[in-house]
């Protein structure tokens, strides 16, 4: 038999959020909340923030872009979006290729979000919800994007 020694009382490290350089006053406030319910050891409360800005983000993008999208888009329509049509995602870039291939699964980790924050977030009162260990992955992986988009979409293609 095998004893693991586990204290769930550690926090779970997180990715510090972005300085986003497009940006809108929902997805300002958004990260801010979020980012006062961590320093308060409330990862649960802060997965609907991450989720409100990743997609506040994501609009804001495709509207910096001249992207278009009809009323209303889902988080995960606008991360096709701009997968498939912003310049900088879609621009001949080296290991670009290679860098799709790790950006494809991510869109199904952003469509796994609706359903975490809607069904095992306080977004809604649901009887089960998320752990802190979970309600950080979702967290750490929208920050993780958020980094990523926010630094590649600031580069000029070549």
């Amino acid at each position: 038999m095998y004893l693991l020694d586990v204290n769930f009382d550690d926090d779970v490290a997180h990715v510090s959020a972005p300085v986003l350089k497009v940006t809108s006053d929902v997805v300002e406030i958004a990260l801010s909340d979020a980012e006062t319910l961590l320093a308060g050891g409330k990862a649960l409360s802060a997965v609907d923030r991450a989720h409100t800005s990743f997609h506040g983000y994501l609009k804001a993008v495709c509207q910096d872009a001249n992207i278009p999208f009809g009323s209303d888009p889902s988080i995960t329509d606008l991360f096709k979006l701009i997968r498939s049509s912003h310049p900088s995602l879609t621009a001949a870039i080296p290991g670009m290729k290679d860098v799709d291939q790790i950006l494809r699964p991510m869109a199904t980790i952003v469509n796994s979000m609706n359903p975490l924050r809607n069904n095992g977030s306080v977004a809604h009162p649901n009887e089960h919800l998320l752990e802190q260990p979970e309600a950080m992955l979702v967290i750490n992986a929208v920050r993780t994007l958020l980094h990523y988009l926010n630094s590649r979409l600031s580069v000029t293609p070549r």
